[in-house]
């Protein structure tokens, strides 16, 4: 009985581990596929529906996104970033 109740522990573990691996990666890999690089003119304001964000040195758009609760970009310093 002990084998059956560990084999079950583990098959719930791995498929929490799978959620959460799957759930990690989602937005940085969506964003980085449908993105373009872009130049951002100085003086532009960023705002949740620009669309616009940045990642590493580069500028990024991705058309009709809104930036909101969980869509994986942060607002610092008033801009939007991938952390």
């Amino acid at each position: 009985m002990k084998s059956i109740s560990k084999i079950k522990t583990l098959s719930a573990s791995l498929a929490l581990l799978a959620v959460a691996t799957f759930n990690l990666s989602g937005c940085v890999a969506h964003h980085h596929r449908h993105a373009q690089v872009v130049v951002i003119e100085a003086g532009h304001a960023h705002s949740a529906h620009c669309g616009h964000y940045r990642h590493g040195n580069r500028w990024y758009f991705v058309k009709g996104h809104a930036h909101g609760p969980r869509c994986g970009h942060h607002y610092v310093g008033g801009v939007w970033i991938i952390r």
